[in-house]
C-alpha cells in the first residue's frame, strides 16, 4: 500500500504493522526508519473529519508531547508530524477502490521489545529504567497516566536503553 502526505506530496510505502491497540495500529515504512501510527475508534480507522476531528487531536497529541520530551532529554521517539495520507485499497488486480483519508502521526521507528515481552533480570534492570525515565517526565511536568505505567508501552532497545512510546491521555500538570 502505499500513501502520499499532504503536506510534502512523497510517496511513503507500507511495511509490516508492528503494533496494534485500542486507538490506533503502528505500521512500519519502508525504508525503515520510521513508523505512522494510524488512530481508530470503535474498531473503523477514523478519516481527519470524523469523530469531530478526533484522529487530529490524538495526533497532535502524541506528537506535541513525544517532542516536548524527546527534546527534553526524556527518552521518547523522535516525531516528525502529523500527516493526513490518502491509502488506496486494490480490492481486484483491475478494480482501484476509492481512497481511505486517514490522519497519522509519522515518528522515529524503535528497535527493540516491549517490556511486557522480557522476563528475569533483564525485565527487572528495563522496569527500573523505565521508572527513572517516568520519574523524569514527572519532574518536568508531566502527568503520566496508568497505562503510561505498563510494561506494554515501554520498549527496551538492543542498547539497553528504554523509550516510552503511546502518549494519547498524557498530560501537563496545572500549577
Amino acid at each position: 500500500m502505499t500513501i502520499v502526505s499532504s503536506y510534502a506530496q512523497s510517496a511513503l510505502t507500507f511495511g509490516l504493522q508492528i503494533g496494534s491497540g485500542y486507538h490506533g495500529e503502528v505500521f512500519r515504512l519502508i525504508p525503515g526508519s520510521k513508523v505512522i501510527k494510524l488512530y481508530r475508534s470503535e474498531g473503523e480507522f477514523l478519516a481527519p473529519t470524523s469523530k469531530e476531528g478526533l484522529a487530529l487531536r490524538n495526533a497532535e497529541q502524541e506528537h506535541t508531547i513525544a517532542s516536548d520530551l524527546f527534546g527534553n532529554g526524556i527518552s521518547a521517539p523522535k516525531s516528525f508530524g502529523i500527516y493526513s495520507i490518502r491509502l488506496w485499497r486494490i480490492n481486484h488486480p483491475w478494480e482501484l477502490v476509492h481512497p481511505l483519508h486517514l490522519t497519522g502521526w509519522l515518528r522515529a521507528y524503535i528497535p527493540g521489545k516491549t517490556i511486557g515481552n522480557l522476563s528475569g533480570e533483564q525485565r527487572q534492570r528495563a522496569e527500573e529504567r523505565k521508572w527513572v525515565e517516568l520519574q523524569k517526565a514527572q519532574d518536568f511536568g508531566y502527568n503520566p497516566p496508568s497505562d503510561a505505567w505498563s510494561s506494554k508501552n515501554v520498549i527496551l532497545q538492543p542498547n539497553g536503553r528504554i523509550v516510552l512510546i503511546d502518549f494519547l491521555y498524557w498530560k501537563k500538570k496545572v500549577n
